[in-house]
């Protein structure tokens, strides 16, 4: 006996035909609209027997006596328990900032830097908890550039003690020189992310920048993409958004578009912000279009080879649809962000004591935070009817806690129909390109 998954999203093509995809494999189908009905509505699925191996290993169907709920729980706690020791961490050597954008979400977290005290206990709890010696740090901040002789220390002790280590930086981009140039390659960063959200003025003004930066920072900071791509390092801009006016991060997009899209070392994406605050949460057509154009960048960007299955593979990433093992991969035991005050399950609790789980003095504490994060568990019990749960695993953790089970939901939930039918109308375009190569 079999039963019809749960974990599928349909699109009705026309009036004779229906796509279907599994959410669990990513398989894809274009069915007539009759037998969909029969089988995925109805659960006729005896009625056609030359359907059954096929939607079997697509993983539209299964043995009614298998539990799909309890192999994602599995694969979930395997991922838990997997990591042997701590391989990354994400670190703020500073909560300070030398700009002030209206909507960050560390507004009303503490500020400050890292103490050297603390940069040092920080040192021998890495030591102590990086048993394969290979390390990927995510300097954080703040502005991270603000305590550049943190960096250094913490940096060059850990390499003392004979661990590799990679990282990544997250900055507005204000404060890079030729000097921070040198020492990013020091810190073996081989990428850094800057935030830019509009344009000239506009941007100046959401920056809001303190001193000598106020009236020229977008220049600035424009240059100093510049410098970090000339200098072979890779950027990352991140286009922040409110997802009811997309006009400015369309005409940001585009702009650096333009300007960086053959450079293999240069990626842009946008992000909306949260709008828990402002009660808006509609998606609109116009935004829609808006989605198919970052979707568009995504995959050009993602575009720079000429295997056909790992350009396949890069388009399903580009559309956000893709199965994840777990909601985020704090839930390893050993995943930690680090500020002065504490340790935290999220980098979005940097600066807040009240979300701590310890801190690098008196160790980790394994608090109610901590196991909510280092579960296979599902918080909310509604996830497990959810068709999306391949997808989200449960959904932002951090979200739910700083705001409600609601807002823990993957953004993509609200028009995941339209994402399958652009998925598969891209995979239909590709797909009449090669055959006219061949």
């Amino acid at each position: 006996m079999y039963q019809v998954s749960k974990f599928f999203v349909s699109y009705q093509l026309n009036e004779n035909e229906v796509l279907v995809y599994s959410t669990l494999t990513t398989s894809i189908i274009v069915l007539e609209y009759k037998i969909y009905v029969d089988i995925f509505e109805n659960g006729n699925i005896k009625k056609y027997p030359e359907y059954i191996s096929e939607l079997l290993e697509m993983g539209m169907i299964y043995k009614i006596e298998e539990d799909e709920n309890k192999k994602l729980q599995d694969i979930r706690q395997k991922l838990v328990d997997e990591e042997r020791g701590m391989k990354s961490i994400t670190i703020a050597p500073t909560m300070s900032c030398n700009a002030r954008c209206y909507y960050c979400f560390e507004n009303g977290s503490t500020k400050g830097n890292m103490s050297y005290e603390v940069a040092k206990q920080l040192v021998k709890f890495i030591d102590k908890n990086c048993i394969e010696r290979k390390l990927a740090i995510s300097w954080f901040g703040g502005e991270p550039l603000l305590a550049v002789n943190t960096i250094d220390y913490i940096t060059k002790e850990l390499k003392k003690r004979g661990i590799e280590i990679s990282s990544t930086i997250t900055s507005n981009g204000s404060l890079i020189n030729n000097e921070i140039i040198k020492k990013l390659k020091k810190w073996k960063v081989r990428r850094i992310q800057i935030t830019v959200d509009s344009l000239g003025e506009e941007y100046n003004k959401i920056k809001n920048y303190q001193g000598i930066l106020s009236n020229k920072a977008f220049d600035i900071v424009e240059r100093n993409i510049d410098l970090l791509l000339k200098n072979e390092i890779r950027v990352h801009i991140r286009v922040n958004y409110n997802p009811n006016n997309t006009e400015v991060a369309e005409k940001t997009l585009e702009y650096f578009y333009k300007k960086h899209k053959d450079n293999e070392l240069f990626y842009m994406y946008a992000s909306p912000l949260d709008l828990q605050n402002t009660g808006e949460k509609q998606i609109d057509n116009k935004f829609l279009m808006f989605m198919k154009k970052l979707l568009n960048y995504g995959y050009e960007y993602n575009s720079h080879t000429n295997d056909k299955n790992e350009n396949f593979e890069k388009i399903l990433n580009s559309f956000m649809i893709v199965p994840s093992p777990v909601s985020c991969y704090m839930s390893y035991k050993y995943r930690f962000a680090v500020d002065n005050k504490g340790v935290y399950k999220c980098h979005r609790f940097l600066g807040r004591k009240e979300y701590s789980c310890g801190n690098i003095f008196t160790g980790v504490e394994e608090n109610e935070i901590y196991k909510s994060f280092c579960t296979s568990n599902l918080v909310d019990d509604k996830c497990n009817s959810c068709r999306l749960l391949p997808i989200c695993q449960g959904g932002c953790n951090a979200n739910r806690i700083l705001y409600s089970n609601e807002n823990a939901c993957t953004p993509i939930k609200d028009f995941i129909e339209q994402l399958i039918y652009m998925y598969y109308k891209e995979l239909c375009r590709k797909e009449a390109i090669d055959n006219e190569k061949n």
